[in-house]
């Protein structure tokens, strides 16, 4: 009898409440799963607010532009005075070199250099397009007898020269002669990078392979 007794007190036992431990677990998830959404927000709020954390340096070697400029609206042409394309042409990176008024060692350097770094692209060189920038019909004549034969695949073009120093504001801006750098423009007409005598071929040279590699090629 006594057996049967506790057996059935047994039965009506209260069992310990599990409620608790599930509220605080959902809890628990809860804010787990808050953080993971607001966490980044947070973050990026915090780093844009202080600058804490961004990156003070980049790879490249060349002089970003504060801003990328399309050159659409810049008017060039053939040294016969017919329209050049650059934006709608075969899509190419390319260097654009202005042409001070007298081409002195400063200029000369810089087409060698822009030459040479051609050449050793080797195969990749089809992809990329060296353009002289001249501001006045009367420099075509002296540019030619100064170069000669020593610059095949260079293509020569005439500009408007308050149409590039509007173009290039930026650069002015920064205390930088346009007419003593060139600049790197990518295949949909941007020019994003410029680059002065100081910069050596092997500068310019690992720019401009890198923005190969990363790419595409027109077929």
């Amino acid at each position: 009898k006594d057996i049967a007794l506790n057996s059935k007190n047994a039965n009506t036992m209260t069992m310990p409440d599990s409620a608790p431990v599930s509220t605080l677990r959902s809890r628990l998830m809860g804010v787990l799963v808050l953080a993971i959404i607001l966490g980044p927000m947070v973050a990026a709020y915090i780093i844009y607010k202080s600058g804490l954390g961004i990156p003070t340096g980049t790879i490249n070697k060349g002089d970003l532009l504060p801003q990328a400029q399309s050159i659409a609206g810049l008017s060039v042409v053939t040294l016969k005075g017919e329209p050049l394309e650059l934006t709608t042409a075969k899509k190419q990176w390319r260097l654009l070199i202005p042409v001070p008024l007298n081409c002195t060692k400063t200029c000369l350097n810089i087409l060698y250099t822009t030459r040479q770094i051609h050449i050793r692209l080797g195969e990749k060189a089809r992809r990329v397009e060296r353009v002289l920038l001249l501001q006045n019909p009367q420099q075509i004549k002296p540019m030619q007898q100064l170069l000669g034969q020593d610059h095949p695949r260079l293509k020569w073009a005439l500009v408007d020269k308050f149409e590039l120093q509007a173009l290039l504001q930026s650069e002015i801006e920064l205390n930088r002669d346009i007419y003593q750098r060139y600049y790197l423009m990518d295949q949909q007409g941007f020019i994003m990078m410029s680059y002065s005598d100081h910069h050596t071929g092997n500068e310019l040279l690992k720019d401009i392979k890198r923005m190969l590699k990363y790419s595409y090629e027109e077929r």
